[in-house]
């Protein structure tokens, strides 16, 4: 249930990347950055959620750290090609900021959880919840960057007026 919930974020990062490539025009450097950690974030990903923590935690820790590190890649690109596009000439830098806050903010929320609930419900208990509400809101935030900006994200394209750059009706998927 968990990877096929997170299906249609994981594969929005595509439409999205490739749309913002064309829009903005970043660097060949930048954009092969960008496809090859997006690349290597998809397939880590798959080798985390096959390996399992209960059934190959050999997999699945390695697999995690490679699947974050990578993803933080994808999305810091983000950020370098809004700073080069204008960082006031879109909304995207203040998009992904904004998701990394939340991700950051996951682990002062599990801490606080843990002392505040440790003592009355148990540890174990208190743990295995904390850290199951901390994964959800962490890996919401970083695989929500491509969804939100689909959904919200803009760039201004001449100083008179903005676009709504990420619209379906400005990137049709099917042929004329």
């Amino acid at each position: 249930a968990f990877v096929g919930l997170l299906t249609p974020s994981v594969q929005s990062m595509w439409l999205v990347m490739s749309v913002v490539h064309e829009v903005a025009q970043p660097s060949e450097c930048v954009k092969q950055i960008q496809w090859w950690s997006l690349l290597l974030f998809q397939v880590s990903f798959g080798l985390f959620a096959i390996g399992d923590d209960c059934i190959f935690i050999g997999l699945h820790l390695p697999m995690a750290f490679l699947f974050a590190v990578s993803l933080w890649i994808y999305n810091l690109m983000y950020v370098c090609i809004a700073y080069g596009y204008g960082a006031f000439k879109s909304d995207v830098m203040l998009i992904v900021m904004i998701q990394a806050a939340i991700t950051l903010g996951t682990t002062s929320l599990t801490t606080a959880w843990m002392h505040i609930f440790g003592p009355i419900f148990g540890v174990a208990y208190v743990t295995n919840h904390g850290f199951f509400v901390a994964e959800c809101l962490m890996l919401s935030a970083c695989f929500g960057v491509g969804p939100v900006l689909l959904m919200f994200g803009n760039l201004d394209v001449t100083p008179s007026y903005t676009v709504q750059a990420f619209t379906p009706e400005a990137y049709p998927l099917t042929a004329p």
